[in-house]
């Protein structure tokens, strides 16, 4: 589960997306200043469109600890998915099973995926970058994955009302 939960906060994935996952999916960076960083190429859904998407070093790490710990390095087929034998449901189930083991009750298949995209945007602050990381077609859709800060939304809130008032005076 701990490669589940990685990828899934690196790469923000679909539950049908980690579930089609294939070992020959995810290729290690081997040199330049993106060295130690994984690629992962995830095929969209209801497409023939493939994005790219990058793993942290640590989560790459992880996938090499795993294939040897499964002893697949030498007899990997490239087809050969890395959560075998689970469709996206059964892939769920022990997920939640996972969480539940761990005293997580309300846990929903898309907690990550909102979570990063919504980390994602903060970061950058720009919703195109953001809808193409998503793998959206339109942002309509990656806005109701980015959770408002309600902190911040007041502090600007603020903000603008200060700056309004200060122009008001000057009208005056």
């Amino acid at each position: 589960m701990k490669l589940y939960v990685e990828l899934s906060i690196d790469m923000a994935p679909r539950i049908q997306d980690l579930a089609e996952l294939q070992w020959s999916a995810i290729k290690e960076i081997k040199d330049g200043e993106d060295k130690g960083y994984g690629l992962v190429y995830l095929k969209k859904l209801k497409s023939t469109e493939r994005i790219d998407v990058m793993i942290n070093p640590s989560t790459m790490k992880l996938v090499k600890e795993y294939k040897e710990t499964k002893g697949i390095e030498k007899n990997i087929w490239p087809s050969e998915k890395i959560f075998k034998n689970n469709s996206a449901n059964s892939l769920l189930i022990r997920i939640k099973r996972f969480f539940l083991k761990h005293g997580i009750n309300d846990f929903q298949s898309h907690n990550f995926r909102k979570t990063t995209i919504t980390n994602f945007y903060r970061q950058n602050n720009d919703i195109d970058l953001t809808c193409s990381f998503a793998g959206h077609k339109r942002i309509d859709t990656t806005r109701i994955y980015i959770e408002t800060d309600k902190k911040e939304e007041k502090k600007q809130h603020k903000l603008f009302l200060q700056e309004n008032s200060q122009k008001r005076m000057r009208l005056n």
